[in-house]
C-alpha cells in the first residue's frame, strides 16, 4: 500500500518537474527570439556600416 502511494506521489512530482522544464524551455526560447534576433540584426548593421 505504501509503495503504491509513494509511486503515485513520484509520478505527480515527475509531472510537476516536466511542466516546469517545459515552462523554462519555452521561456528561454522566447527570450532568445525576442533578444537574439534584434541583437543579430544590430550586429549585421554594424558590420555593413564599416
Amino acid at each position: 500500500m505504501d509503495k503504491h502511494i509513494q509511486a503515485a506521489n513520484e509520478e505527480r512530482i515527475d509531472e510537476e518537474i516536466t511542466k516546469w522544464m517545459e515552462m523554462i524551455t519555452k521561456g528561454l526560447f522566447k527570450i532568445i527570439i525576442f533578444f537574439g534576433i534584434p541583437y543579430f540584426l544590430y550586429i549585421l548593421v554594424q558590420f555593413f556600416e564599416m
